[in-house]
């Protein structure tokens, strides 16, 4: 898997769009995509098939955005699952950049989630 890229768009009509365009205009395909916006601003979540065409493409149409490697989790598909994940990592002091859920299947989901301290991340959950 690639990187995730958490992009800053702006939360009005058509910013979605023009995201997407500066992708597919390079051929990018989107694996995974999540967004969320909120007053004027917006971040879109994005896992794509060519992480420096996609790092390239949305520098030079001059988004902000962070990127990193994701660390991939197993959890159960259940309430309070996610809760207690999110709260070893917070007890351990690691930030939470990026959250998807790629898939859930018969009592599992993955979670793929970007952090600010990869190792610190997986001693907390026991990876």
């Amino acid at each position: 898997m690639g990187h995730q890229f958490v992009v800053h768009i702006e939360d009005r009509p058509g910013a979605l769009s023009r995201l997407t365009h500066e992708l597919a205009v390079r051929g990018i395909d989107i694996h995974h995509v999540a967004g969320i916006g909120s007053g004027a601003i917006g971040y879109v979540v994005l896992v794509v098939d060519r992480d420096e065409d996609a790092r390239s493409a949305l520098t030079g149409a001059g988004y902000a955005f962070e990127e990193g490697q994701p660390l991939m989790i197993v959890i159960d598909d259940r309430p309070g699952a996610l809760a207690e994940m999110t709260e070893r990592l917070a007890v351990a002091g690691v930030n939470i950049h990026s959250l998807l859920v790629q898939d859930r299947r018969t009592g599992q989901a993955d979670v793929s989630l970007t952090v600010d301290d990869v190792a610190r991340a997986r001693e907390a959950l026991g990876q």
